[in-house]
């Protein structure tokens, strides 16, 4: 298995360790992901903005499902402009390369789960809504169709699309509780 970015997903690696599979993580700096996570885990450089480092797209040749979580935290900073920019580039562009490399392997990974958020649905909390719903038409319901309209190529490469629509994560290690 493989997965991305680094912090915020220790239990989902640790589930998978105890399970027995071989997880690959694909994080943006080895050492500071090395002090945080098991050290069962094998760590390969990736970083969105600089794509052409490192050997991670090789690593896409040997695995049996990719598991992709990556994305600039939304509540890091201020939403400036440039923020704004950062979230989107962080997920599109993130997603759009991870895509690339899945359909462009060798031997091609099966299942790519790509998570994005509740948040294609916008911000009217008069209606409910279930995967069928029609997406929102804010800023973070935009951010949410570009992010799956990149993970979707995929699919023309044969590889089955798992679409992870997630809501705030609850944990006093990580997502919405760690900052109390």
């Amino acid at each position: 298995k493989t997965y991305s970015p680094e912090t915020n997903n220790t239990a989902m690696v640790g589930d998978l360790l105890e399970q027995g599979a071989e997880v690959i993580g694909l994080v943006r700096n080895v050492e500071r992901a090395r002090r945080s996570l098991d050290p069962a885990l094998e760590l390969v450089h990736w970083d969105f903005q600089r794509p052409e480092e490192g050997d991670w797209r090789r690593r896409l040749d040997r695995v049996d499902g990719v598991v992709h979580l990556a994305g600039t935290p939304l509540f890091a900073k201020r939403w400036t402009e440039q923020f704004k920019r950062e979230m989107e580039t962080s997920r599109v562009e993130g997603t759009r390369q991870i895509a690339a490399a899945i359909a462009g392997a060798e031997r091609r990974p099966p299942v790519f789960v790509s998570a994005s958020a509740i948040g294609i649905y916008g911000n009217d909390s008069s209606r409910h809504r279930d995967e069928s719903a029609p997406p929102g038409n804010d800023l973070l319901a935009r951010l949410c169709e570009r992010w799956e309209d990149e993970a979707r190529a995929v699919e023309e490469a044969g590889v089955r699309l798992v679409l992870a629509r997630l809501g705030i994560v609850l944990s006093r290690q990580a997502g919405a509780l760690k900052e109390a």
